[in-house]
């Protein structure tokens, strides 16, 4: 017994400590390490995955789980050191140099590219994705993989899923079942094009790949990432462009986030140096597959080629072709080539060269980057000759070439491949589709009132600036709609979908004069076989777009530019009159593919995986200004269930009528009939109420006492606030036992029907007009007054909180000196430790408890008179009642669940075991006590040394906590004596010294 509260608080400290996470150092949720282990282990990109293996048939499959952290970060940061003076140094971790130039970036785990997802088909993928962007949302979208059964994965914020917010954790869970070549990338704003991509490589079984026999080699380090790059970040280019006279021209391309571009002088002399190239190795003799992923985000086709190497191309968007043998690859943003390189040359060191086309050529910025071949054994030093945009030019085979038409010498279309893995039985080849659809688009030249507004800077109003750069937008649009993304996902909140919000038509009459946009979804049925006929019509500019869909693959089954320009009605013709050659044999399978300027591109899908599937332009600026569409497969009933607890987002209005959750905390809750008759807004303490323990009261009316018989009003814009359990207030006129007539407040719930409140009573003369206190004599410092009457339930309130104390009516412990003027109050601290006090007053006396609030949190001062006895008593206790605070927030945080006091039934007599009472007659007043296992330190007049006829205050504020603690320990120890014995000290202190070393001990474990 002696030793109770020692080994209990010991133990509470060491379970608590132990296996809880140091946040002193500023610990991950999810790593176990400290803030400075937890940066190494997120961000160390040179430790391999345990899933980047070897993939064997016949091995079960393997959970793969990452930690994806996305931040703002910088190139030629303070990592980098002396880079690229010291080339070394641009290989610390955490150095991104890009190019050389200095500039804002978003990027995942402190790498450019993002960390690689590298796993074997069948396994699992846990990726949980952790926004670190402080004020911006995002997502990641896994480009390639079909998320068949996981639609909620696919990662397009407001279709399938609720953007991530700031500071907060998603957790996206897959099967890898789409083997192939793919990427993931933020799918919000101008991410993807800032820095945050990297490589999903989902590979097969050896015994499984159609072309294994033709390399020896299939390396994770022969990923190639191509992006173009800009110098600043994609958000302010963009608004520059939109609103201004900047241009959407990058001036640069990075192969895996690294290149040259600005020259450092070294020494102040002629000599330069550059930031680092990628070098790739291979060894003289062997054969290496190469995965090029194009990540770009703005109109800049990439053509690849290799110094003195043909490029054996065997996949495309991770569908297999059969092999062709050429001198260059074009890639659009979002598509994936994969090539055999054969190691034939003599051992040296190769350009790899990249050309920018469309918006990056020789008309606007002459973008270019290279790279570097080398062979195993060649020196360190450039490949021979300079490399400049011209020296990027090719004479070979080009594959997948830029607005050129079919049947030409030194090109191949995508449509004159042929696929490997395309059955006889392939539904989507046959002569006919279940469904067509023509989707023309262009630029158009009309006010679109997010950059222009008419007779204001209307399209044709505005004009050129005086470096003479247009400040006209043309609108790209699909059908003349420009696409806008509901306000929450229609996925996962596919319940609260009005049909209305949808224009599902492919065409609005007068749109082709005015801008329109609106939510474009085409309803498509499960299983039916979908042709989409694209036609870029090419009336401006010399464009060229790469589209892409989610949720299936599709047949590239034709493609041919017709000229310069060309209209929707003559596609249609043409295809009327059967002019439209398609490839129904071996279409190649892909997910991304380009349309030709002033022609068409026809691809087929299998409609198959039911859910809302976006369709859009790869270009980032041309999909952030509508340039999309979705396709609803199936009906909702055929779609996969809404994981549990999966987050919601919608609009909020804020609506006079509706009633709010929560009250401001500087409302008090003082709603009285009476004050003599407080109705108190309690919870019964029933074991089955489900009730949240923090539900506010119901009413707030600003503390003004309502008249009687006045409704529950709103004040000041307030509205009248539903607790989960409602009076039903009733006036009701009965005749006391002396014939007087007495009007009552029928305050009843189903769980208390006996709760009657009288309301003629002795109005208090306490509260003035506006609720303004009133000092009484007797009483020295005010805070809210409350008079107690018979049977009444007392609130005790102060002015500058919304919190309240209860106390309890309760039965006539003694009958004989109570009768029925028994008022108790209790503090419930969630019933885990009660503490009961008794005033019990004479008939005769009207009882006046008065709290006066104590800046120490954990005193309270009570004083309790009658208009009838000479003098007050006064006395103070040890969290009496739950303190109640100050202007403290965090203060009044912690008693939201403290002061949620119960109120028993008035005929449960022994729900208090273990009270009895200590009389004093001259004051009419008995304070009684639980004598035994009472936390709380009651101290009465003769414990406080005041005489009766004293109305002295008894006040502590000098006393600390610790000293009021140890009393209260004392006296649980020794019980009445007024000093420790020996041993009790000796063990006191042990338990002490034991108490000190645990909460050292579990500190440095957990910390360590």
């Amino acid at each position: 017994m002696i030793l109770n509260p020692w080994l209990l608080l010991t133990v509470t400290l060491y379970l608590t400590v132990q296996p809880s996470e140091c946040r002193i150092a500023g610990r991950h949720p999810h790593s176990p390490h400290s803030a400075l282990q937890r940066m190494e282990f997120m961000y160390d990109y040179r430790k391999p995955h345990p899933c980047r293996r070897p993939c064997i048939e016949g091995q079960p499959p393997m959970t793969c789980t990452y930690n994806f952290h996305i931040e703002w970060y910088y190139t030629m940061s303070k990592a980098c050191f002396d880079c690229p003076y010291n080339v070394t140094d641009c290989g610390r971790l955490h150095c991104i140099p890009a190019d050389g130039m200095k500039r804002a970036i978003t990027i995942v785990n402190r790498q450019m590219p993002g960390p690689s997802v590298d796993v074997c088909v069948g396994d699992h993928v846990i990726v949980d994705l952790m926004n670190g962007l402080m004020e911006e949302s995002t997502s990641i979208h896994w480009h390639g993989h079909h998320q068949v059964d996981s639609p909620y994965m696919d990662g397009v914020p407001h279709l399938t899923q609720c953007p991530v917010p700031p500071r907060t954790t998603f957790r996206y869970r897959f099967q890898a079942d789409s083997p192939g070549t793919h990427f993931w990338h933020s799918h919000t704003g101008s991410q993807r094009g800032d820095g945050a991509f990297g490589a999903f490589i989902i590979r097969k079984p050896l015994s499984r790949e159609v072309h294994g026999h033709l390399y020896d080699h299939d390396l994770p380090e022969h990923v190639m990432h191509i992006t173009d790059w800009s110098h600043m970040l994609g958000i302010e280019m963009f608004n520059a462009h939109h609103h201004s006279d900047g241009d959407n021209k990058p001036p640069t391309i990075l192969m895996n986030g690294k290149g040259r571009f600005k020259k450092f002088r070294v020494g102040g002399g002629t000599n330069v140096t550059y930031t680092p190239m990628e070098v790739f190795t291979v060894k003289k003799g062997h054969s290496y597959r190469f995965r090029i992923i194009n990540a770009g985000y703005l109109n800049c086709p990439v053509e690849l080629s290799i110094d003195n190497h043909k490029l054996i191309a065997i996949n495309t968007d991770g569908g297999d072709i059969r092999p062709i043998t050429v001198g260059s690859i074009v890639s659009y943003a979002g598509e994936r080539w994969d090539f055999i390189l054969n190691a034939t040359r003599p051992v040296g060191n190769y350009w790899i060269k990249m050309r920018g086309l469309m918006d990056c050529d020789e008309r606007f910025t002459s973008a270019f980057q290279a790279a570097v071949l080398k062979y195993e054994g060649a020196t360190t030093e450039d490949p021979p000759g300079a490399v400049d945009y011209n020296a990027t030019r090719t004479t070979g085979m080009v594959l997948n070439p830029l607005n050129t038409p079919s049947n030409q010498s030194k090109s191949t279309l995508i449509t004159e491949l042929s696929a490997v893995d395309a059955p006889v039985n392939d539904i989507r080849l046959r002569d006919h589709a279940d469904l067509k659809y023509f989707i023309s688009y262009d630029f158009y030249g009309i006010d679109n009132p997010h950059f222009h507004l008419s007779n204001m800077y209307g399209f044709h109003e505005v004009k050129n600036s005086r470096d003479n750069h247009t400040q006209q937008v043309r609108t790209p649009q699909l059908n003349h709609l420009s696409f806008r993304f509901p306000s929450f996902p229609l996925l996962s909140q596919r319940d609260q979908i009005d049909d209305t919000m949808f224009c599902s038509n492919m065409s609005h009459n007068g749109c082709s004069e005015e801008y329109c946009e609106c939510t474009n979804v085409v309803n498509v049925p499960l299983h039916s076989v979908v042709e989409l006929i694209i036609i870029d019509e090419g009336v401006a500019y010399d464009a060229n777009h790469p589209f892409h869909l989610h949720g299936h693959p599709f047949r590239v089954v034709a493609m041919e530019r017709v000229g310069k320009t060309i209209t929707r009605q003559q596609v249609i013709d043409m295809d009327k009159r059967g002019e439209i050659k398609r490839n129904l044999d071996s279409a190649p399978l892909k997910d991304t593919v380009t349309v030709p300027d002033g022609g068409f591109t026809i691809i087929r899908f299998h409609a198959t995986n039911p859910g809302y599937w976006l369709f859009h332009c790869h270009i980032e600026f041309h999909v952030e200004t509508g340039m999309a569409l979705v396709f609803k497969v199936g009906e909702h009933e055929d779609m996969t269930p809404v994981p549990n607890n999966f987050p919601t987002c919608n609009n909020y209005f804020y609506n006079e009528n509706d009633e709010p959750q929560h009250v401001d905390n500087d409302i008090p809750l003082l709603e009285p009939e009476h004050v003599d008759n407080l109705i108190p807004q309690y919870r019964e303490n029933n074991q089955n109420d489900n009730t949240p323990r923090n539900a506010e009261p119901q009413h707030r009316d600003n503390a003004i006492p309502r008249q009687i018989g006045e409704p529950i009003h709103e004040d000041n814009g307030i509205p009248k606030h539903n607790s989960t359990k409602e009076y039903e207030e009733t006036n009701t006129t009965v005749e006391n036992e002396n014939n007087e007539t007495v009007e009552y407040i029928d305050a009843t719930t189903e769980h208390d029907p006996d709760i009657r409140l009288a309301k003629t009573q002795t109005i208090t003369p306490h509260l003035g007009e506006n609720a303004n206190k009133i000092q009484p004599e007797n009483f020295q410092r005010i805070q809210p007054v409350v008079n107690t009457a018979r049977d009444a339930n007392v609130n005790i309130i102060s002015n500058n909180i919304n919190r309240s104390h209860n106390i309890e009516r309760i039965n006539n412990t003694h009958p004989d000196n109570m009768g029925n003027y028994g008022n108790r109050g209790v503090a419930d601290r969630n019933n885990n430790n009660r503490i009961n006090k008794t005033y019990i007053a004479s008939p005769a006396d009207d009882i006046d408890i008065v709290y006066e609030e104590n800046k120490s949190k954990d005193k309270v001062k009570y004083t309790i008179g009658g208009r009838n006895s000479p003098n007050g008593i006064n006395y103070e206790a040890n969290n009496a009642l739950p303190t109640l605070p100050s202007n403290n927030q965090e203060d009044n945080d912690d008693l939201n669940e403290e002061n949620r006091n119960t109120f028993p039934s008035s005929n449960n007599e022994n729900r208090f075991p273990g009270i009895h009472s200590t009389n004093n007659e001259e004051n009419g007043f008995s304070i009684s006590t639980n004598e035994e296992g009472n936390d709380v330190d009651i101290l009465t007049q003769d414990e406080i040394g005041v005489p009766n006829n004293s109305k002295n205050t008894y006040d502590t504020k000098d006393e600390n906590i610790l000293n009021r603690w140890a009393r209260s320990i004392s006296k649980s120890i020794m019980g009445s004596e007024n000093k420790m014995s020996s041993t009790s000290l000796i063990i006191a202190g042990t338990s002490f010294v034991i108490l000190l070393i645990a909460i050292v001990f579990t500190v440095y474990k957990a910390c360590r």
